[in-house]
């Protein structure tokens, strides 16, 4: 499993799934790199110095030197799945292991719970299973720094 930094080569990943560098020149000067999908967002992946910085709203729900393809994974997928199917995984305030543990329940729930349930139990369950295989789907091919 790869471990990522805050360096190019997470900068292209990130502009690959659709990302901006926003920064600006004052934070260029500061050594901070600023990625959101959305420039008015409040949402954003920041290079602070050596540190990768995730925020959500104004909650910080990351803040290390380095990022497992398990945990960019899941931040790339509540960055691209919507507000209300974002909050079948997050729950204000929050840390990514707990949206991990949030995913591998789901999943047991999914295998659990095929069997009979009404309509609405149905469409949830639909709709949690297209959050998994959005999270499955996402995909990191080998890539060098330029």
């Amino acid at each position: 499993m790869d471990i990522f930094k805050a360096d190019e080569v997470l900068a292209n990943l990130l502009i690959k799934y659709g990302f901006k560098d926003i920064a600006d020149d004052i934070n260029r000067n500061e050594n901070k790199t600023v990625f959101k999908l959305r420039r008015q967002s409040t949402n954003s992946i920041t290079f602070d110095y050596i540190n990768i910085r995730v925020v959500f709203g104004h909650t910080t729900f990351l803040n290390n030197p380095s990022i497992t393809e398990a945990e960019l994974r899941t931040v790339l997928l509540l960055f691209l799945i919507t507000p209300k199917e974002r909050q079948e995984l997050m729950s204000e305030p929050c840390e990514l292991s707990d949206v991990q543990n949030r995913i591998k329940l789901i999943k047991a729930e999914l295998e659990f719970e095929r069997k009979e349930v009404g309509k609405l139990q149905q469409r949830r369950l639909e709709k949690l299973q297209r959050i998994i295989d959005r999270l499955e789907s996402i995909t990191f091919e080998p890539q060098q720094a330029t």
